[in-house]
């Protein structure tokens, strides 16, 4: 979620304050020797490990830099749900975290300071959580050129555009990429420019989920 709050931020920046451009940079690289990644993914205790290590195997690798200029007459639109009952389906806990995590079984499975994720939990918990903040930014699909996800699933991603009726709208890099997790959307962006996908002026729509667990859909134009 960071790139999103991020410009959440600087769209706050912009209402008050004189600063008229912003510059935003993320980045993802996760899969360095001895990180929080990889020791799930190349130690795998059990076959049963895959249920909470399998996002680990998706994972890809992006920076990103994104310049963004005040604009009065199109004013960026956020819509956000929060689920903290949901944060020990996805974490990375540091030590102590034992006084804090709600005695949560699914904390810290692959150990103190590495990757544990429950995947397939995150999108059947979450994926209702995602299709509310969608239906609530309320915009109609035809002023959509591009919607840009999270690149967790593919799979699932269509499926939930799909039933909001946007399935044709939506740009995916995750075949290309892997996850890029909070570089999915401005890199998904960057894609669809390349490709002539969208063209200034253009409405475009972000919709991401995040491990803690928090979910946006948001509008801007190009």
């Amino acid at each position: 979620m960071s790139w999103t709050r991020a410009m959440q931020l600087v769209q706050a920046l912009f209402r008050s304050s004189d600063y008229r451009r912003a510059l935003v940079v993320n980045a993802e690289f996760n899969m360095y020797h001895g990180g929080a990644i990889y020791p799930a993914v190349f130690n795998l205790p059990s076959v049963d490990a895959v249920e909470w290590t399998f996002p680990s195997f998706t994972l890809g690798e992006a920076a990103t830099a994104t310049v963004v200029e005040a604009e009065e007459t199109h004013p960026w639109r956020f819509e956000y749900r929060s689920r903290p009952d949901l944060a020990d389906l996805c974490n990375i806990p540091i030590h102590g975290h034992e006084g804090y995590g709600g005695g949560s079984d699914r904390i810290a499975r692959n150990g103190v300071g590495r990757f544990t994720s429950f995947g397939f939990d995150l999108h059947t918990e979450g994926n209702p959580e995602i299709l509310e903040v969608y239906r609530r930014l309320d915009v109609p699909k035809e002023e959509i050129a591009a919607v840009y996800t999270h690149a967790s699933s593919q799979r699932e991603w269509s499926k939930m555009a799909e039933e909001v009726g946007i399935g044709d709208r939506v740009w995916h890099i995750y075949g290309r990429t892997g996850n890029v997790v909070s570089a999915s959307v401005p890199a998904a962006i960057a894609s669809s420019i390349e490709a002539g996908r969208v063209g200034r002026g253009d409405r475009l729509v972000g919709w991401v989920g995040s491990a803690g667990m928090s979910f946006c859909a948001y509008s801007f134009i190009y």
